[in-house]
């Protein structure tokens, strides 16, 4: 899932889905670097944001590890080139729901976490990928906590509050 939290734009959320990398060619094509596990996201049609500025996309095509991608507005290498290193996101309201009892990383960034006897533990500050599951970063008054993500350890996730509450493991 999105390895980014939502990026206030004026009064509407966005969720970054893509990172430009560099032009590709001379007719302002673009590596994309993906950012989002969604099928289609950036099939031909879509719309997405570049800084605060709607792009479509008007043709994709995989290359490796990235994509190459065509914007609307974009003809040239020289505009392509002002792309460069920019975040691709979406209105959040795109964002398909998660399965029942999965979330998007952005969802879980900056919750307040809790201990199951009401206790304060902090803010969850960083998802690491490790593999086997993930680990919350939880930064608070006693300093950082890691926390595996299974479910032994997270009792709830309330998404609409930014509340989750854990069962910490001994020795944490």
């Amino acid at each position: 899932m999105s390895l980014s939290s939502p990026r206030e734009n004026g009064a509407d959320f966005t969720v970054v889905v893509g990172l430009v990398r560099s032009p590709k060619g001379l007719r302002g094509d673009v590596h994309v670097e993906l950012l989002s596990d969604v099928p289609g996201r950036f099939s031909e049609g879509r719309q997405v944001l570049i800084g605060d500025s709607p792009f479509t996309v008007l043709r994709v095509r995989q290359q490796s590890k990235h994509l190459i991608v065509r914007f609307s507005d974009v003809g040239s290498r020289e505009e392509a080139e002002k792309l460069r290193n920019c975040y691709i996101h979406i209105p959040v309201g795109l964002v398909p729901q998660p399965p029942t009892g999965t979330y998007y990383h952005y969802q879980l960034l900056d919750m307040q976490i809790f201990g199951k006897d009401g206790a304060y533990l902090g803010k969850l500050t960083q998802i690491l990928q490790t593999g086997a599951n993930d680990a919350y970063v939880v930064n608070g008054p006693k300093g950082e906590i890691v926390l595996p993500a299974i479910a032994t350890v997270i009792i709830d996730v309330n998404t609409e509050k930014g509340v989750m509450q854990v069962d910490l493991p001994d020795g944490l």
